[in-house]
């Protein structure tokens, strides 16, 4: 999840770097040296795509936050064990067999 949302990052940042330089490409380049019409609109697609690769992996990236639950069991990443543990120690805290996971303990370390 945090992968895709550092490439989100870097291929913003790749394209607003890159569209940056498109003044300077219009104006130097295409004046000065060899630089064809051809050149500068691969230039602004590589800039267009970066833009959009950008924009589809915030996308994944916000799908995999609010999926995030059935994406785990689907690959099987949820425990399902930990659930029924769950659900068994907070029946125990509500049936008054054990005292408040969230009150301070009493109880001293040894470790």
């Amino acid at each position: 999840m945090a992968w895709c949302f550092v490439l989100s990052f870097f291929c913003l940042l790749c394209g607003l770097v890159t569209s940056g330089f498109y003044p300077v490409v219009k104006d130097q380049l295409e004046t000065q040296t060899k630089w064809t019409r051809i050149d500068s609109g691969a230039y602004a697609g590589t800039t267009a795509f970066s833009f959009i690769c950008a924009a589809f992996y915030m996308v994944f990236f916000v799908c995999l936050v609010v999926f995030q639950g059935g994406i785990m069991k689907q690959t099987g990443l949820y425990d399902v064990r930990q659930d029924e543990k769950r659900k068994m120690e907070m029946s125990m805290v509500q049936a008054g067999n054990l005292g408040s996971p969230l009150a301070p303990g009493t109880a001293s370390h040894t470790i």
